[in-house]
């Protein structure tokens, strides 16, 4: 919601076609066979996919009644409309796993795995796609989108895709473990923080539902066009530079479009945004860490400290200036602060920073 997103794009993408052809013929088949799948499907021949694909037809075709094989083909259609899901669409129901014919569910959960886990990556499979892989796919999206090591969705954190360490989550949007029929639709794949891809933020929620129900509600999608969001820091009641405590202050996120009212809020919910932004002004707070961050650009830059109100706004002005939102977790929200320094802080307050910087401030003439 921060920042527009482009979509992740891959030749790996075309894995959905297999199951897409599969369930478009599965109720009209006669029998299992090769008119169930694409063309180059032979480069899975070696591997236990077909095996998995054949139990999932054979517990569908021992399903008497039509209502109940009809629901699977639905499941499989509704699930991968994703944008219509999380746009509440009426036209387009979510059909969960758990509603589905007991015999069938656990073959589906294996076969959708199966695909996510183990087929993109056979090497047959990569061949086919020209040896795309998703970890080339993450780093044409670092470069799509230019949020090339922070996370776009909080800000937060680093989006470093290293070797030697833990890469950042490829995240399921509607959570496989509810709708696994979507595991490998690239509609549904969304690269992101793996502080954002985990509980208590993201973690498996399923987000086309309002917290804690099964009651619709129109969900934030990461490729959907926004407008964005406005951040402001505000003092409730300016305190002390140096003592500054939870009640003292706040920090408001606002659509910047009013129309995007829904969307923003899901956003909020689904991070746990507020929450954490909260705590990272706490971070800042606590035992007036942000002043030493200051005094430390200072000492870094060969700046000499303000004497007076005017040389610290203009210092300030610097010191904003030397963060970059895109590049730098936690500056997009830092800066809200400085601007609140800069533009409405009283002189007061800017006094006791200061002194805190330079035992020689003066406060101005009177």
């Amino acid at each position: 919601m921060i920042f527009k997103i482009k979509r992740l794009k891959s030749r790996i993408c075309i894995i959905h076609q297999i199951p897409k052809k599969f369930f478009n013929n599965l109720e009209s088949a006669r029998r299992f066979d090769d008119n169930l799948f694409p063309d180059w499907f032979n480069v899975f021949d070696r591997t236990a996919l077909r095996a998995k694909f054949e139990t999932v037809y054979n517990k569908y075709k021992a399903i008497q009644t039509p209502r109940n094989r009809l629901r699977i083909i639905e499941a499989f259609t509704n699930n991968n409309k994703i944008f219509e899901l999380c746009s509440n669409s009426p036209d387009t129901e979510p059909v969960k796993i758990k509603s589905l014919p007991k015999r069938i569910q656990k073959p589906l959960r294996i076969l959708f795995e199966h695909l996510y886990d183990e087929s993109i990556h056979h090497p047959g499979f990569l061949e086919l796609v020209g040896n795309d892989t998703i970890r080339k796919a993450m780093l044409r999206f670092q470069d799509d989108n230019g949020y090339s090591i922070i996370c776009p969705f909080c800000g937060l954190e680093t989006f470093l895709i290293l070797d030697g360490q833990q890469q950042p989550s490829l995240d399921h949007w509607l959570p496989k473990a509810v709708f696994p029929q979507s595991a490998v639709n690239f509609n549904n794949l969304v690269p992101m923080g793996n502080a954002c891809n985990a509980a208590p933020a993201k973690g498996v929620k399923p987000v086309i539902y309002a917290d804690n129900t099964n009651n619709r509600t129109a969900a934030y999608y990461p490729y959907r066009e926004h407008a964005g969001v406005d951040m402001r820091f505000t003092f409730i009641n300016e305190p002390a530079a140096s003592n500054i405590n939870k009640n003292d202050w706040r920090f408001q996120i606002m659509p910047a479009d009013a129309a995007d009212t829904d969307i923003f809020n899901s956003w909020l919910s689904i991070f746990n945004i507020q929450k954490r932004y909260d705590g990272f002004f706490e971070y800042l707070f606590d035992g007036s860490r942000w002043e030493r961050h200051y005094r430390k650009y200072l000492e870094d830059n060969e700046i000499p400290p303000a004497d007076n109100i005017a040389g610290l706004k203009e210092s300030f002005r610097k010191w904003k200036n030397n963060f970059n939102a895109y590049a730098q977790p936690g500056a997009l929200l830092y800066v809200h602060f400085i601007d609140y320094l800069i533009n409405r802080a009283s002189d007061g307050f800017l006094y006791g920073i200061g002194r805190f910087i330079n035992n020689n401030f003066q406060m101005p003439a009177v």
